[in-house]
């Protein structure tokens, strides 16, 4: 289960080619094809753009107007769209944008904001986590810990390596993580 977000921008269509420019100078991001994966070593956090060229699919389809796919998957940690939002807003400011969220509750069609993002994400995930967890034995097999441990534990990871570059090689700064 994920969050799909569809942008195209307003102006010019967009190529291949910028698609791929623009995501190549993007920390944590890996170009795969038409395909631009975030990925951050150090929270753990991973998320997609994916670039449909000249798509010529259903006509009842509206997001095959849309050239620029954003995906995330649910039943993860709350931080996870608190690093990707981010993204997608750069992303649309760049090349001004316009979104189709079909997400229940989400932006629907037209101007990106990133607070109905994050809260179609959360919503979603909401959901997710709730229908995971009523399966059979879901309770054992799923560790928790409250948002707000969660949230601190992101936000050190999130600027650890920035911290480690400030301190010096003479200074170890770790991450923190969960097993």
């Amino acid at each position: 289960m994920s969050y799909d977000l569809f942008l195209k921008p307003r102006g010019a269509p967009l190529t291949a080619a910028a698609f791929s420019a623009y995501f190549r100078q993007r920390p944590h991001v890996t170009l795969h094809g038409n395909d631009a994966h975030y990925q951050n070593e150090d929270t753990g956090v991973y998320f997609s753009f994916a670039f449909r060229d000249a798509v010529a699919g259903d006509p009842d389809d509206a997001s095959d107007a849309y050239p620029v796919a954003f995906n995330i998957n649910y039943f993860r940690p709350s931080f996870f769209i608190l690093e990707a939002a981010p993204e997608v807003a750069a992303l649309v400011a760049h090349f001004d944008m316009a979104v189709q969220d079909p997400q229940v509750g989400g932006m629907g069609d037209g101007e990106f904001d990133v607070g109905l993002l994050e809260a179609g994400w959360a919503a979603g995930n909401a959901f997710a986590c709730t229908s995971i967890l009523q399966q059979p034995h879901a309770d054992e097999a799923v560790m928790a810990l409250p948002t707000a441990k969660l949230l601190k534990a992101w936000q050190w990871n999130l600027h650890r390596s920035a911290l480690q570059t400030q301190l010096g090689e003479a200074t170890f700064v770790p991450a923190i993580l969960f097993f």
